[in-house]
């Protein structure tokens, strides 16, 4: 029992250093976890847009974007639709505009055919309508294109006589000029038409 105080005063007993104590007190902190970081930077993100955009989340905010973008279509559709039609209405004027010239053209150049509106049939399909308004027919002005049709068909013109040339004239009966407009007209046949209004019939004594 002598010994007990001597082992206590030994060198090694001497150097132990004491073990800090701990203030009293203190937290001890914790580093968060990814999930926490995660929903962290989601409030703030959230938050964040609400504050610019107004949706509440990216999700929100796509299905708004999705939206705006269905209706631009949308309106583009319309205008699209209403851009076709007007042009579907005014190529459509535009037809209508160039047949009347055209036709207007012919028929003021016809004056020696028997029907100028057979002329007009005739002719259309080669007439066209320059940008400066100015019809020509296979290239020609109107006259020349109706005067060179009378050349070809001569029986479209009227008769020589009936132009005061002093030439006479064909004659024909008011019994064969109705046979042969009857005729005429059942076969649908227009020249055959014309020749027959364009023969002069002797006035009845």
């Amino acid at each position: 029992m002598a010994d007990t105080p001597a082992a206590q005063n030994t060198p090694a007993a001497q150097n132990t250093p004491p073990t800090p104590e701990k203030p009293s007190g203190t937290k001890t902190t914790q580093t968060p976890t990814e999930a926490e970081l995660r929903t962290t930077l989601e409030k703030e993100l959230n938050a964040r847009l609400k504050e610019v955009t107004g949706v509440d989340s990216l999700t929100d905010l796509e299905k708004k974007l999705k939206s705006e973008a269905d209706a631009q279509l949308a309106q583009q559709g319309k205008f699209k639709e209403l851009a076709d039609k007007n042009a579907s209405d005014a190529a459509t004027w535009q037809q209508k505009y160039e047949a009347a010239q055209i036709s207007s053209a012919i028929l003021g150049a016809a004056g020696l055919a028997v029907d100028a509106s057979v002329v007009a049939t005739l002719l259309s399909p080669k007439a066209k309508v320059g940008q400066d308004g100015v019809v020509l027919i296979d290239g020609k002005p109107p006259a020349e294109a109706v005067a060179a049709l009378l050349r070809e068909k001569p029986y479209l013109a009227k008769a020589a006589g009936s132009s005061g040339s002093g030439s006479p004239a064909a004659t024909t009966t008011p019994d064969k000029a109705a046979a042969d407009l009857d005729a005429a007209k059942k076969k649908g046949d227009i020249l055959g038409l014309l020749g027959a209004l364009r023969a002069p019939v002797p006035a009845q004594q």
